[in-house]
């Protein structure tokens, strides 16, 4: 056994003619402290032979009082040798491998790894390969890297590695799993198996820290926020609970202290689970936030007056105490507290929090609010002028402001509180705050308010999206003299947004819906189809994917939305306004979307399919009537035709499951024959045509451009041609006045293709369809 003076001399070199052979340096390095290894690394008598320095380990060694200061991470990174060996560029032929004995210098070398781009590869060989070394604390510094890029799937694999060995994780890795497990229940392709999963994992991770601090809680808050609908609500809850009793009692010892992140969380939880429940907690959290803010406010004022009289808080030991941090209400946290506002149901829900941001952002509110739908002129007219704010406001609370305006349906308040942050207090307009605004401004009749905004205080790309948004809208709203001018500005407005919109990326399918609107209107239906077809994967493939999706994760809910629809219905009834086939549309939308901007999302593809089908379905007509030569173009069509009415049709089954009645639409009742599957397609009618388009003036094209018969800010237009009798609608021939689809022919048997999916039914939607019973079996083989 080796004693400390020894040690100190082999480190220290005080005995220079001892040149010990490689046998003897690995014993000497196994009986060295770790402070004294780090010197003796540094000196190049611990490294493997290969890693030493290249004059034989004669390099000059730190001082005794200066290899206390040596850390790993500044000898890993200072070491050329050791990158060289694991890229193959060592002075060996072939390169070596790196190798570590000690944890503590493989975790500092992970580290390095990690922080570099393109390290993770190395980072997991390097884990793989030292079985040994790699620690808890080597898999947390892996886990804490890996979760730091997104590579939630890695992270969780570590995990149950670590289970696998017996290993505990450190606080570090047990942060890192619980991100993951809220990275994995966000995926796209989570369904509420996965999330409940998911959350049980969450669950089981939480248990199984003995010290839980802030930072664990708050993600396992995280974890909760996607699974809500799966028990999320009610852990969340509980945990809040115990760090926050009501009352304002004090909590146990042990749990947690609750910070600003933490009632953030907690209310976009509120928020995702909605309804009257979500707006009674979210005030019950607010209540919160008032009581801890009232706490921070004195605690920093009792910090600012120790400083000025130059005491500071010391502790029994004589050492200052680090302040203690501090809760101050920020912009996400009240911009979580509005979304809970935004999802109430109602109005007077809607207006419980006017106060709160008269409050904190210094913005003037209503006189006062009606309770239905039709404002008093007092509504919208502000009592006071904008003040201070207590909170910085960004460009996302903006937008939620904007919302809330939307909510109360309140254009003035919304336009005042636009003007005076955006131009007075400089903050960014977005796309999102703009699409709010002007869908509230062009809902209540104000297109040119809407347009005169848009041309100033706004950027140029978001200005040009909104104005062929504006330009769609009025069109098909407009009298015969204001008709010319918005066909002039929609002439102006396509130039400006086409070529960014199509060209380069198309931001939402919206827009594509737009162009092709203003097109229709200016007689151009060759135009408005190429603008459609060259966005059709998106419209089609993507739309179905996306449904596909929801209607698997909405599933377990169809008994309630079932009873959702049925309320609805019969309160319309009721009031003598029975539901428009548009407005079960909207419910249909409603049920499958799991957030409002999921819901207008689906309902601009729904609206992109229906035209998409009538263009196309009009087209078809044309090529049946045209020269024999354009059978390709016919089987285009057809194909097209039939795809969008596979994805139609997917709105159709859930109608069913939902129980919507089909025959109170007004109009007579429509069947999957007449409007290729769809139930939400306009009524069918052989005689109406797209004219094509020639060279006429702008007042020609007015006369003779297509007016909408029934259209809503965030549904489909059904369109109908200005001179044709009431009751006529655009929409898909029948069956017998079209082309039949080629039919495949298998052993004599003729039998139609099957549809995409290969089982007779749309892949993936687990709750069956009324396609499978046109499927026959095949013939039995004759012997």
């Amino acid at each position: 056994m080796l004693n400390r003076s020894l040690r100190l001399s082999l480190c220290n070199r005080r005995i220079p003619q001892l040149a010990p052979a490689p046998t003897v340096l690995r014993h000497v390095r196994s009986h060295l402290t770790k402070l004294d290894r780090l010197r003796a690394v540094q000196a190049g008598y611990a490294a493997p032979k290969a890693d030493r320095a290249e004059d034989g380990g004669n390099s000059s060694v730190l001082a005794q009082d200066e290899a206390a200061d040596v850390d790993a991470e500044e000898f890993v990174g200072d070491k050329s040798s050791v990158n060289k060996a694991s890229s193959g560029e060592a002075g060996d032929e072939g390169g070596k491998l790196e190798w570590y004995n000690d944890s503590h210098l493989l975790s500092a070398r992970i580290k390095k790894l990690l922080d570099r781009p393109g390290g993770e590869q190395e980072a997991k060989e390097l884990v793989e390969r030292h079985t040994g070394a790699s620690n808890a604390v080597v898999y947390g510094t892996l886990m804490t890297g890996l979760g730091r890029r997104g590579l939630y799937k890695d992270v969780l694999a570590y995990s149950r590695k670590m289970q696998k060995k017996g290993l505990r994780p450190t606080p570090h890795a047990q942060t890192a799993i619980l991100n993951s497990l809220a990275q994995a229940a966000f995926a796209p392709g989570s369904d509420a198996t996965a999330r409940t999963n998911r959350l049980a994992e969450a669950r089981e991770a939480w248990e199984n820290i003995e010290r839980p601090s802030t930072i664990h809680l708050n993600t396992t808050l995280k974890a909760c926020l996607p699974c809500v609908s799966e028990g999320g609500w009610d852990f969340a809850w509980e945990l809040y609970r115990e760090s926050v009793p009501e009352n304002g009692h004090r909590p146990s010892s042990g749990v947690p202290i609750v910070d600003v992140y933490t009632v953030t969380y907690m209310l976009r939880i509120c928020a995702a689970l909605g309804g009257e429940e979500g707006v009674q907690h979210a005030m019950k959290l607010w209540d919160d936030v008032m009581r801890l803010d009232k706490r921070g406010r004195k605690l920093a004022a009792k910090a600012a007056q120790k400083a000025s009289s130059g005491g500071a808080d010391k502790d029994i030991t004589g050492q200052e105490r680090k302040p203690t941090p501090i809760f101050k209400v920020d912009e996400h946290l009240l911009g979580a507290l509005l979304m809970c506002f935004i999802r109430a149901p109602g109005k007077a829900d809607v207006a419980k929090c006017l106060p709160i941001i008269q409050e904190w952002t210094g913005l003037p509110i209503a006189l006062e609010h009606a309770n239905n739908g039709e404002a008093s002129p007092a509504a919208n007219t502000t009592v006071e002028h904008a003040r201070q704010s207590k909170t910085a406001i960004s460009t996302v609370l903006l937008s939620h402001l904007m919302h809330v305006a939307s909510r109360l349906r309140q254009p003035d308040l919304a336009l005042a509180w636009f003007e005076i942050l955006v131009n007075k207090r400089r903050v960014v307009a977005d796309g999102d705050v703009c699409n709010t605004l002007v869908g509230l401004l062009i809902s209540t009749g104000a297109p040119e308010k809407a347009w005169e905004l848009m041309t100033r205080s706004v950027d140029a790309d978001v200005a040009a999206e909104q104005q062929v948004r504006i330009c769609a809208y009025a069109l098909s709203k407009s009298d015969e003299p204001d008709r010319v001018q918005w066909l002039k500005r929609g002439l102006q407005a396509i130039k400006t947004a086409e070529q960014r919109l199509f060209n380069d990326k198309l931001d939402d399918v919206r827009s594509a819906v737009n162009v092709a609107e203003i097109y229709i209107a200016l007689d151009r239906p060759d135009d408005a189809w190429r603008i459609l077809e060259s966005e059709s994967a998106s419209i089609i493939e993507t739309t179905r994917h996306k449904v596909e999706r929801l209607i698997i994760g909405a599933g377990p809910n169809v008994a309630r939305g079932a009873q959702h629809v049925a309320a609805v219905t019969a309160k319309a009834r009721a009031n003598g306004k029975p539901l428009t086939k548009v407005q079960y549309c909207k419910q249909v939308t409603a049920f499958l979307a799991r957030n409002p901007k999921q819901e207008a999302d689906l309902a601009g593809r729904l609206r992109a399919l229906h035209l998409m089908q009538t263009l196309a379905t009009t087209r078809s007509k044309q090529t049946d009537e045209g020269p024999s030569g354009s059978g390709g173009a016919q089987i285009k069509l057809s194909l097209t035709l039939r795809r969008i009415k596979e994805v139609l049709g997917l709105w159709d089954m859930m109608a069913v499951k939902l129980g919507i009645p089909i025959d109170s639409a007004p109009g007579g009742t429509a069947t999957s024959e007449d409007t290729h599957g769809s139930r939400f397609a306009p009524s069918s009618r052989a005689n109406d045509t797209i004219p094509s388009h020639q060279s006429r003036t702008p007042t020609e094209h007015a006369s003779r451009a297509l007016k909408p018969e029934q259209d809503d800010s965030e549904g489909f237009t059904i369109v109908r041609k200005a001179d044709a009798p009431a009751g006529e609608r655009w929409a898909t021939p029948t069956r017998d006045s079209r082309r039949e689809a080629p039919t495949a022919r298998f052993n004599g048997d003729d039998r139609r293709p099957a549809p995409r999916g290969g089982r007779g039914r749309v892949a993936g939607d687990g709750l069956g369809s009324e396609r499978d019973s046109w499927r026959k079996p095949a013939p039995a083989m004759k012997r």
